[in-house]
């Protein structure tokens, strides 16, 4: 066989991340022996490695082509532009109405962005661990416990915002929540040795309005968890 042109429809959909790299070299070994190469996917980042060319469908036909660096980076059209954003952000938010037969559902969201930017399992592992840690076993804890001691309506609001970048930060949380005063070191020791598992950088904000902002830039890293994690007190 000796075919003009190789097609591939979703070769990395439903993949484990390891197979993923597979893929890539077989597809990057071909295009070395001087085949032509057509490839659809969702994996941004898998068709900005492999790729010389993108072709953005939208509206029935190719809406935007290009460069992989003009395509993901500098986009000229609107709709591309929406849709290169939306698939380098995810945010959700979490209300009292939101119980936990609901976190299985931002688990499954923070998956897919996580795929779809062809990020590895540690990145995803950590994401989800500073949603475990920070949202489910801080936040929402405290906001229950100044309900029941101070007997106000037990209401809140917290946004969880993940971004991604290939150029600069890396993969960045952001969560914005009401302020209150907790001691992390004293009440929440081991959230606070499984988010700096999770994080390279912390930053605290206060607002006008009453509510905090926390900036975490998510470790990249390799890391040895049995260094890292706390022992079970």
């Amino acid at each position: 066989m000796d075919p003009e042109i190789i097609l591939f429809d979703e070769p990395t959909s439903a993949l484990d991340p390891t197979m993923v790299g597979e893929v890539e070299k077989v597809i990057q070994s071909l295009c070395g022996k001087g085949y032509t190469i057509l490839l659809v996917t969702h994996d941004m980042k898998f068709a900005e490695k492999v790729s010389t060319r993108i072709l953005f469908l939208c509206d029935g036909g190719v809406y935007e082509d290009g460069t992989p660096d003009q395509i993901f980076h500098h986009p000229q059209k609107q709709k591309t532009i929406e849709f290169i954003n939306q698939s380098k952000e995810f945010e959700c938010v979490i209300t009292e109405e939101d119980g936990e037969d609901s976190f299985p559902e931002f688990y499954t969201k923070i998956d897919q962005f996580t795929f779809n930017n062809g990020l590895d399992e540690k990145i995803k592992e950590r994401v989800q661990g500073l949603f475990e840690e920070i949202v489910f076993q801080v936040l929402i804890p405290e906001h229950k416990k100044r309900t029941r001691d101070n007997g106000v309506e037990d209401k809140y609001e917290i946004r969880f915002h993940v971004s991604h970048s290939t150029r600069g930060e890396g993969t960045i949380v952001e969560i914005d929540a009401e302020k209150m005063d907790v001691d992390i070191d004293e009440e929440y020791l081991i959230q606070r040795r499984l988010i700096e598992y999770s994080a390279s950088d912390i930053r605290f904000e206060d607002k006008d309005n009453g509510m905090g902002k926390m900036t975490i830039k998510v470790r990249e890293d390799a890391v040895n968890r049995e260094k890292e994690e706390p022992a079970n007190p």
